[in-house]
């Protein structure tokens, strides 16, 4: 609940922030704008599913994490498969 101890406009890696459309815990909407201060995030939003995104859509996540991810920061057996 406190300040984060870095710039968000510093962050320069991939970034994706996921909501699901129905999450009632966190705001898609503060999604939308955490992204805006990140330089080159993208914003997603799952329709029609609520929280807890990463148990129920982890494969899309993780790949979509993956392919963004610049191959010599991954160690050879995590690249994806072309």
């Amino acid at each position: 609940m406190g300040r984060w101890p870095f710039a968000l406009d510093e962050i320069n890696v991939p970034v994706e922030i996921w909501y699901g459309e129905r999450d009632t815990s966190h705001s898609p909407d503060n999604g939308a704008l955490l992204a805006t201060r990140i330089p080159g995030a993208h914003h997603r939003v799952v329709p029609g599913i609520g929280g807890a995104l990463l148990w129920t859509h982890s494969e899309s996540i993780l790949t979509s994490h993956l392919e963004k991810a610049s191959p010599p920061a991954l160690p050879r057996r995590w690249r994806l498969a072309r």
